[in-house]
């Protein structure tokens, strides 16, 4: 008995840790299209979305990184209260893994979405 008890209050407590960790966002999104392919030169758009506003977080505290830097700010727009775009013409160094998340969260709680964009050359 003792034992059931004690598997129940650890796995309560992984839960409870769960459910804390994705408090503000896990997965709270899209980040699309999913893995887009582009030529030099050509114009990304890549959207993105939360799946709802809050009083916490809204499109304005959404950041898109590339590689784990973040990308020029003069290529985001906020397009709505939940959404923003990045939109750059492309260069074969703009390949690479796209994140987007939110400002001031930290580990996989504040991702919204990932994508590999990839650039080939003309």
């Amino acid at each position: 008995m003792k034992t059931v008890f004690f598997i129940c209050i650890l796995s309560l407590r992984h839960l409870i840790g769960f459910s804390q960790a994705c408090l503000i966002c896990c997965g709270c999104g899209s980040f699309l299209p999913d893995d887009p392919f582009y030529f030099t030169n050509e114009t990304s758009n890549l959207i993105c979305a939360l799946d709802k506003p809050s009083n916490l977080v809204n499109a304005s505290k959404l950041n898109i990184l590339l590689n784990d830097s973040e990308v020029d700010p003069s290529s985001l727009n906020i397009v709505n209260e939940t959404a923003v775009s990045f939109r750059k013409v492309m260069k074969k160094e703009d390949d690479g893994k796209y994140k987007c998340r939110i400002n001031g969260l930290t580990g996989s709680s504040g991702i919204v979405g990932t994508t590999y964009l990839k650039v080939d050359g003309m």
